[in-house]
């Protein structure tokens, strides 16, 4: 997970799947363990950008899959009346942008041009869809969040400014 990006909220910097390893899952497990982590830090991110073409849709795909499995969660098992966008990107780690984005190309956003409101649409057919071919995947790697016994690591500034481990040491040198 990218650590030193504080102003572009980066959450992943690069990953890397041998071909002999690609469409057995491991690509998406990566991006959807370190919005996991994201989340435990009470963050939102964002993936390190540009994209490669791979990296584009490797992405794409993952946001619209997590997206689609976060309603589908709030409709049918948290019966949730109000949730806000806000709300969306701070629960799945998605930044605002890119959740928005990909609703937006999902259809599922329309903003009224009276008031300035952007309303959700729920496509539950979409979403149905979506969560049984999901359950049918045999490639998919699925994480218990419960069983993460992890948490983030506090990183106090040094005296330059930039956030820094708590184990780094400064070279006298440097100092």
């Amino acid at each position: 997970q990218e650590k030193y990006s504080v102003t572009e909220n980066w959450n992943l910097s690069c990953i890397v799947v041998l071909p002999c390893y690609q469409k057995q899952g491991f690509g998406r497990f990566l991006i959807d363990f370190s919005y996991l982590l994201t989340r435990r830090e009470k963050k939102v991110g964002t993936p390190e950008q540009p994209f490669s073409n791979l990296g584009r849709v490797t992405y794409a795909a993952y946001w619209k899959s997590a997206l689609l499995e976060y309603l589908r969660n709030v409709f049918k098992v948290e019966n949730r009346e109000q949730f806000s966008l806000y709300d969306i990107a701070v629960d799945t780690g998605i930044s605002l942008n890119d959740a928005v984005k990909v609703l937006e190309a999902l259809g599922m956003l329309v903003k009224d041009k009276d008031s300035d409101c952007i309303e959700l649409l729920y496509n539950e057919e979409l979403i149905e869809a979506h969560w049984k071919k999901a359950q049918a995947n045999k490639e998919r790697i699925w994480i218990d969040e419960s069983v993460l016994k992890w948490e983030p690591a506090k990183h106090a500034p040094l005296e330059d400014g930039i956030v820094g481990s708590p184990s780094r040491e400064v070279s006298p040198a440097l100092s």
